[in-house]
């Protein structure tokens, strides 16, 4: 459904993506672990059209999509939650049932301004928001950020019931215990490249992975 081919991305004279690849398919929950820096944000941002690369390519079903303007990558069904959340702060939760269904908070808090939510509800809301452009693709960058343990496992149910409905997703999340226990495949960034890559179980069971990003917490699938 996705597949990025030798993407470079810069910031001015800075590369920030060197030549990553990275495919997903349809049906597939795929995510991208590493460091602050390494480019995870980059990546999603470039599949969004908010960054466009400097070489490489960006397909969606075989479509290049990397000279597309943000909305119209939006129109094919590709849609973001953002770092960060970022909702519209005066205005008052949507109604869909499907969102409902998924978040009953947002049900009780419907009437509400966004910025008199709870951070998890805010973030409830950012999912929400997302699945309301009804997406084919759904771009999840930091869902778990800034979030309390119990809000956290929120997420995990939420991205769970997501991926058995057949939504096709790709994940960038820093907690990447989390992120490996959600997801079917991984890649990992450094410094603006893909050094590994394999099943979730594979990574999981690595000692460099291990050592590197995986600290003692364990999420419930």
């Amino acid at each position: 459904m996705l597949e990025l081919d030798g993407v470079d991305v810069a910031y001015g004279s800075v590369r920030a993506l060197r030549g990553v690849s990275v495919r997903v398919d349809a049906g597939e929950l795929v995510t991208l672990i590493g460091a602050n820096g390494a480019g995870k944000t980059t990546t999603i941002r470039s599949i969004s059209g908010l960054l466009r690369p400097t070489t490489g390519s960006i397909r969606f079903e075989g479509t290049p999509i990397h000279t597309l303007a943000p909305e119209a990558i939006v129109g094919l069904g590709i849609v973001q939650v953002p770092e960060g959340r970022r909702i519209f702060p005066e205005l008052t939760t949507e109604r869909f049932e499907r969102v409902y269904s998924l978040f009953p908070r947002l049900r009780e808090r419907r009437r509400q301004a966004g910025n008199t939510l709870s951070g998890g509800e805010q973030q409830m809301l950012a999912f929400g928001r997302a699945l309301m452009a009804g997406p084919r693709l759904l771009l999840l960058d930091e869902p778990s950020l800034g979030l309390a343990p119990l809000l956290v496992q929120d997420v995990a149910r939420v991205v769970t019931d997501l991926k058995r409905s057949g939504l096709t997703m790709l994940l960038v999340e820093q907690n990447a215990r989390l992120a490996l226990t959600l997801a079917d495949r991984g890649y990992v960034l450094e410094t603006g490249r893909i050094v590994l890559s394999d099943t979730s179980a594979r990574l999981l069971a690595n000692p460099d992975v291990q050592k590197s990003y995986l600290g003692s917490a364990r999420v419930s699938r």
